[in-house]
């Protein structure tokens, strides 16, 4: 399964310059671009690492064929369509309702087939199923936000690639905060 998003979200109305500068202990305006850079990659890692989207968003799943079970998604509002390759077609065209179920309501949505037509056997992704979702500044977890707050940090922090010093790693605490958001 390969998922998509259609992008384009302004992170500062979730995290503002101000708020992540104090955050990062910044009392200037001379690093501004760089804790820009800083949250746009520390949103960018949420989203990918979670699956999860921030900001009102179409998201496209694609599959190699009919599954029933988990969108891989998180915070799905709807399923606005499926639409298929059948078999003998080179397009996509737009699958019957009739045809699947979808569970938005759940932590992870679902989606289950019924009686669709045969696809395209050797073509990749021959289902594509498009969703509207997204985290809101209204209904965003905490737990997220701190973790972009923290990775931004990391990021602001250690912007060399290398370093002359001796280093030893430590395990970032934000894979825990993020744990029960991620999909598997």
């Amino acid at each position: 399964m390969i998922i998509t998003n259609a992008g384009g979200t302004d992170f500062s109305t979730f995290i503002s310059d101000d708020e992540l500068k104090l955050w990062l202990r910044i009392d200037h305006d001379d690093d501004d671009t760089i804790v820009q850079a800083t949250r746009a990659a520390a949103f960018e890692f949420v989203q990918s690492y979670c699956q999860v989207y921030f900001g009102t968003q179409v998201i496209t799943a694609y599959l190699d064929g009919y599954y029933n079970g988990r969108l891989m998604v998180s915070q799905i509002d709807s399923v606005t369509s499926v639409e298929i390759i059948a078999s003998g077609s080179t397009d996509y065209a737009t699958l019957d309702t009739s045809k699947y179920t979808a569970d938005v309501v759940s932590s992870q949505p679902r989606v289950w087939f019924q009686g669709a037509p045969s696809l395209v056997a050797d073509r990749y992704h021959p289902v594509k199923v498009i969703m509207s979702g997204g985290y809101t500044t209204s209904n965003v977890p905490e737990q997220l936000l701190l973790a972009v707050k923290n990775y931004a940090a990391h990021l602001y922090e250690n912007r060399m690639a290398v370093t002359p010093a001796k280093l030893i790693e430590k395990p970032m605490g934000i894979y825990t905060m993020l744990s029960q958001y991620r999909s598997l």
